[in-house]
């Protein structure tokens, strides 16, 4: 019952801030994968030379088990020639297109007090 309770515009916005946020790490995160810009050094290639590194220098909490470093400027998997990163910030972006449409319909009907359904 608190939920009803709340404004529903702090909601609408926040929900459009955080897809807006997520669609620009995947964003920034395709760029890195496709080469366009640098991503940080502790998780690309061209970081620490971690093949002279032993497991449990990579993964202290590991299991004895050998796997396998994963680097942020590879792309891991795709669908569609797009990465996880690429869908994730066209998916993302449309979430927060979404969030966008619902605060302009609040704001209209907040305006002139009517619904618009058509």
């Amino acid at each position: 019952m608190l939920l009803f309770a709340l404004p529903i515009l702090p909601i609408l916005i926040i929900g459009a801030l955080s897809a807006l946020s997520t669609s620009a790490l995947g964003v920034f995160h395709t760029g890195v994968e496709r080469g366009w810009w640098e991503g940080p050094t502790s998780c690309t290639g061209s970081g620490l030379d971690v093949s002279q590194m032993s497991v449990s220098e990579l993964l202290p909490s590991a299991s004895s088990n050998a796997s396998t470093l994963v680097l942020c400027d590879e792309v891991v998997w795709e669908f569609l020639t797009l990465s996880m990163a690429s869908w994730n910030a066209i998916l993302s972006g449309d979430l927060a297109c979404l969030w966008l449409v619902a605060i302009a319909r609040h704001q209209k009907v907040r305006w002139h007090g009517v619904a618009d359904v058509s």
